[in-house]
């Protein structure tokens, strides 16, 4: 049979115990064998009410990393953009996503014999 409370719990955002920080268990995705959160922030910005998607809990986020995220934004600091060319974003996402990638060697090469040449030192 259909359980709905499967279903209300999978579409609606719950709260948690911090400020504008709520949370809501993916249909699509799982973490440790349970559907895995997506967390949003809730802030208030020009006037205007702003729901922000800050990560989901198999990336790393937790409640607490939300609420530090939102209060940067609630003092209006900025997120950390950094003015970054091609060649240093490529190295970030190596550290982070390709470092045990199987292909990792034909994505350093390709990257090294086309990518670098052409785009290495533009700013994205």
């Amino acid at each position: 049979m259909f359980d709905t409370r499967l279903m209300e719990a999978t579409m609606a955002t719950k709260k948690t115990k911090f400020l504008g920080v709520f949370y809501r268990l993916s249909k699509k995705y799982s973490f440790e064998g349970k559907p895995d959160q997506i967390w949003y922030i809730v802030y208030r910005a020009d006037n205007r009410v702003k729901w922000e998607k800050v990560g989901q809990s198999s990336q790393g986020m937790t409640a607490v990393k939300a609420a530090q995220i939102r209060n940067e934004r609630v003092l209006g600091q900025k997120p950390q953009n950094k003015d970054l060319n091609f060649e240093e974003a490529f190295e970030i996402a190596y550290e982070r996503h390709l470092s045990n990638y199987v292909m990792k060697k034909q994505h350093l090469a390709f990257n090294r014999e086309h990518c670098r040449p052409l785009f290495g030192q533009k700013k994205l």
